[in-house]
């Protein structure tokens, strides 16, 4: 799947327009069409604030993921960096 195959999968999953893509990354909505599209490629700094914006590693978007990525809410996605901020303390068991 290319980036922009991707990207328009996780933006119409998550219910957003292209411009409310486009607001929340800081570019226009013309950059989001293009991408998506394939006219233009994505950015690294771009695939990282739309990864950032859809709480998926920016590998999923970058190149073919071999597992169907999740989409996380908010508040799964905090849950999961606070359990990875205790594992990486190593706590004895």
């Amino acid at each position: 799947m290319v980036a922009g195959t991707r990207i328009r999968e996780l933006r119409l999953n998550h219910g957003y327009r292209q411009s409310d893509l486009a607001d929340r990354v800081g570019c226009s909505t013309q950059v989001i069409s293009n991408i998506e599209r394939s006219v233009t490629g994505v950015s690294a700094d771009m695939a990282l604030k739309i990864a950032n914006e859809f709480h998926v590693p920016v590998e999923d978007i970058m190149q073919e993921p071999s597992v169907k990525s999740v989409c996380l809410t908010q508040e799964e996605f905090q849950l999961l960096s606070d359990y990875r901020k205790l594992l990486s303390m190593n706590i004895p068991q």
